[in-house]
């Protein structure tokens, strides 16, 4: 079932049915989880299809769970990407058990577009931005919470936590 960015499809601890008042409790535990956890552990896959998993420092840019990373072009996670842009963030927070996992599709901005994606963090890490750095929309496919201090669980059975998913960008 696809469902709207803010009529998400809401799966889980909520039940199956596509409403929006159910999905603000959870995108209010996902994005207490992604601030207090800050970084993120970015999964591609490989050539070989080997899961690759590095820490990034993501920027969520708006409600609709638009996520940008930056990175030095030269790395194996631009390769990846550019093979299979298909990636998962994951965000762990341990001081109260909870986790926000981001499926979705990467894809390359050019110059002009990245020009306004920045955060003062970044900085240390690109002193040349114009060649030292490329940046990557990830665009939301599925979004999967479980944050016990909120009460947001997964299923008591398969474990399977409760999700959004997002409608495709056109």
């Amino acid at each position: 079932m696809r469902c709207g960015l803010v009529a998400a499809c809401v799966l889980g601890a909520f039940g199956s049915r596509p409403e929006a008042t159910r999905a603000q409790p959870l995108e209010a535990a996902a994005r207490e989880i992604v601030t207090a956890a800050r970084f993120a552990a970015l999964i591609t896959v490989d050539a070989s299809g080997a899961p690759q998993a590095r820490t990034v420092d993501p920027l969520v840019a708006d409600s609709g769970w638009t996520v940008f990373i930056a990175t030095n072009p030269r790395t194996r996670k631009v390769a990846e990407i550019e093979r299979d842009p298909r990636v998962t963030l994951y965000w762990f927070d341990p001081t109260i058990g909870g986790y926000v996992t981001l499926r979705g599709k990467a894809s390359a901005l050019g110059p002009k577009a990245a020009a306004g994606i920045w955060k003062p963090e970044w900085a240390p890490f690109y002193p040349n931005r114009a060649t030292d750095l490329v940046v990557y929309r990830i665009d939301p496919v599925r979004l999967e919470v479980v944050s016990p201090a909120r009460g947001v669980l997964g299923d008591s059975l398969t474990w399977r936590p409760p999700e959004i998913e997002f409608r495709p960008r056109r």
